[in-house]
């Protein structure tokens, strides 16, 4: 399948046509043709050339693409190629002031064209049946001996599809970690500088879509840079981290913007003289709060949250799973310093009754949202402080 855009000139003759359009990527509907249409001959579809280009320093660039065109008997200009604007910037339009540009048409159709294949898959989707002359470098030799490579011919036969089974090792999940937040009492010792920075550090957490992959081969996957494809396109691109025969791994895709977060937090209630300890008593402070999550996609979608509180745990909704953290073994505890304490910890000079009565729990929830849906998430935990 192939895009075509039709330029309507008033006349039959060939036609001096300009257009430009910021080049970035693609967001428009198009109109759908019969499924049965035939294919057009690349010979009808005319190519414009780019004259101009010019790139800015933000990544766009403008490309202006002008020539003198043929017409079909119906007197309109078939361009072979729909450009990718954004942000609006596609314009069409005559050079030749004696020609009127009447509409522009964007649909689909079939066509036969020539282009040069970039990819071994390309090259093999443009050969299939042909005689083809195999190189093969084995992984290992003998002892002694170096790899020799393995020469014989061959007929390209199809494309191989996908197994039920290498589909079933990947997966699409989505994963959403709230950060730990300092207490009130903690936060109010901060200046206006360190306040503005844990502010920072902990706006609005977003949903990060990834991928899933199932190792089911019988060899480890090596750490490597990884390149995640869609329909021949680039998505994304990772690191791949050593996984062994039978684990999984996750690599980011990108930021899942359909899906919403709200968090809030407050306190419920607090208690004196809850604890005592060397002499000293020690106030009960419980907190309770809701995560509220909101699919503005087009799909359902499969979430990973986590929760981590400064104190104790003592509730979770919706089937979440609470525990506590070995602060010492755990670094998603504070996920952006990749350390077992958050940026703003040291902070403050902790007591040495801090640690005497609060940890670190974490709650863990797995749901799933259906599109145009909301999910809320409860949680209850309390500290104490002196």
């Amino acid at each position: 399948m192939n895009v075509s855009h039709c330029v309507s000139p008033t006349s039959s003759a060939a036609r001096n046509c300009w257009w430009g359009t910021v080049a970035v990527c693609l967001s428009i509907a198009l109109a759908a043709r019969a499924a049965a249409e035939p294919a057009t001959a690349l010979t009808a579809l005319a190519k414009m050339p780019v004259k101009e280009v010019t790139v800015f320093k933000d990544g766009h660039a403008f490309l202006l693409h002008a020539g003198r065109m043929p017409t079909d008997a119906a007197g309109n200009v078939v361009i072979d190629a729909l450009p990718q604007p954004v942000l609006g910037t596609f314009w069409p339009y005559s050079s030749d002031k004696a020609i009127k540009l009447h509409s522009v048409t964007a649909s689909t159709r079939k066509v036969k064209l020539d282009r040069t294949a970039l990819s071994v898959r390309e090259l093999i989707e443009a050969n299939v049946g042909a005689q083809v002359l195999v190189t093969e470098m084995p992984l290992t030799a003998g002892a002694g001996r170096d790899p020799q490579p393995v020469t014989y011919s061959a007929t390209i036969q199809s494309i191989p599809t996908q197994t039920g089974e290498e589909l079933e090792a990947y997966k699409d999940v989505y994963t959403l970690d709230v950060p730990v937040t300092p207490p009130p009492e903690v936060m109010r010792t901060f200046d206006n500088n360190r306040k503005a920075e844990v502010a920072r550090l902990l706006a609005a957490p977003k949903t990060v879509h990834k991928v899933r992959l199932a190792n089911t081969t019988d060899a480890p996957f090596t750490t490597a840079p990884a390149l995640i494809t869609s329909n021949d396109r680039v998505i994304a691109q990772g690191m791949m981290t050593y996984t062994a025969v039978g684990a999984s791994l996750d690599l980011d895709v990108t930021t899942a913007i359909d899906v919403s977060v709200k968090k809030k937090d407050e306190e419920v209630k607090r208690t004196p003289d809850a604890e005592r300890w060397n002499k000293e008593t020690f106030i009960r402070i419980d907190m309770a709060g809701k995560i509220r999550l909101t699919n503005y996609a087009k799909q359902a979608v499969e979430l990973e949250v986590v929760r981590h509180v400064l104190g104790n745990v003592d509730s979770a909704d919706n089937g979440g799973t609470k525990e506590g953290t070995n602060l010492l073994e755990d670094a998603t505890y504070a996920p952006a310093t990749g350390f077992a304490y958050p940026a703003w910890y040291g902070w403050y000079s902790w007591p040495n009754w801090w640690n005497r009565f609060n940890g670190v729990g974490k709650v863990t929830w797995s749901v799933t949202v259906e599109s145009g849906k909301t999910a809320e998430l409860g949680y209850a935990w309390h500290y104490y402080w002196r």
